[in-house]
């Protein structure tokens, strides 16, 4: 039978072949919405999915010449039915959504119909096809009850961590992957930023919430948080101590860290909070410390400037701390015009922006 003795059926059945084909290049499989379009024919969008509904009827009404059937079929992710296309669509954006978060949390909130066609499938899990339940388990926490995923997912830490020695969870970032024996790459990362936004909006319950807390290191705040958290541990030692001396002893993690720190892009607020601790970074000089406080100040509100600084400024630090930022400079000022800065000193500081050497002088 040709594509001119089907009733209903495209005008030109190469042009909706090519158009099909066109779908599944850009959109990967050829479940077409019914009111979808393609690319342009004589000036007007081709009306595609209509065409695919047609057919649907045609050969629910076995209208249909198998040859032309055998063509449909052969385009990948074709489905006679419209309810089996819909569902594999559905299926393919729960698999993405999984591959771009590294879980389904957040499903429901971030993709409202996704979500709640997910609960569907939970809940009529015993009446899905074979298939359809391979595709769904085939999406880690698609079909599995999330208080189950915990103990991969402290499982899998625990293999992070035997891997990266002198690391805790809380050395875990968003970007964090692991790869599996397998060869199956986690998104470890996102997997525990997930679990600490659960956290915080009260969705995860006490004996999850306990497991995770049982990795070393874990913290249920931000990992922005955790800099200054160390920093609060170091501070405390030196307090104990009166020195960093035994910090390794009595706290190799954090000695790990402090050690750490020198090669890694600190930011001026960084540098200058770490700074404060005698001993913390030995390679700063005092000139390097103040300038460091200066550039933080200014990167703190990009309307101030050096000119506007008295002996009563102060820097703030994130977690509370303050730097007598208008008495530093005003010590450099002094030792300048006593010739006690040695030519570095002058070269590092002259590099601020607007620095005079006089007070109330204009750059």
């Amino acid at each position: 039978m040709s594509a001119a003795r089907v009733p209903s059926m495209p005008g030109d059945w190469d042009l909706f072949l090519r158009e099909l084909d066109w779908w599944v290049a850009e959109h990967g499989n050829a479940r077409v919405p019914q009111h979808a379009t393609s690319r342009p024919v004589d000036g007007k969008p081709y009306p595609l999915g209509r065409h695919v509904s047609k057919l649907r009827v045609r050969k629910a009404m076995d209208g249909l010449d198998p040859e032309l059937a055998a063509q449909l079929e052969s385009r990948t992710g074709w489905a006679w039915d419209a309810a089996s296309a819909q569902w594999q669509e559905k299926a393919a954006q729960l698999r993405a959504y999984f591959d771009e978060h590294g879980s389904l949390d957040g499903l429901t909130a971030n993709q409202r119909a996704v979500g709640a066609w997910l609960v569907r499938q939970r809940a009529r899990v015993d009446e899905l096809t074979d298939a359809q339940q391979q595709a769904l388990r085939a999406i880690p926490g698609a079909l599995e009850d999330r208080k189950s995923m915990v103990d991969p997912f402290v499982d899998r830490v625990h293999t992070w961590l035997a891997a990266h020695p002198g690391a805790t969870a809380a050395d875990i970032a968003v970007k964090t992957t692991l790869t599996l024996a397998d060869g199956t790459e986690v998104a470890l990362g996102k997997q525990a930023s997930n679990y600490r936004t659960r956290y915080a909006a009260g969705k995860l319950d006490d004996a999850s919430a306990r497991k995770i807390e049982s990795l070393p290191g874990w913290t249920w705040g931000p990992r922005t948080d955790l800099w200054w958290q160390r920093l609060g541990e170091l501070r405390a030692h030196h307090r104990a101590h009166r020195s960093l001396a035994g910090l390794s002893a009595a706290n190799p993690t954090l000695q790990t860290w402090l050690r750490q720190q020198p090669s890694r892009a600190l930011t001026p607020e960084r540098a200058v909070a770490l700074a404060q601790v005698p001993g913390a970074l030995p390679t700063v000089s005092k000139t390097e410390e103040i300038v460091l406080a200066a550039r933080a100040w200014l990167g703190q509100d990009t309307s101030r400037t050096l000119s506007s600084v008295t002996t009563r400024t102060k820097l703030e630090l994130p977690d509370g701390t303050t730097v007598p930022l208008g008495r530093r400079l005003a010590e450099l000022r002094r030792a300048h015009a006593a010739g006690e800065l040695s030519p570095t000193d002058i070269e590092t500081v002259a590099t601020l922006p607007g620095w005079t050497w006089q007070r109330g002088a204009h750059a």
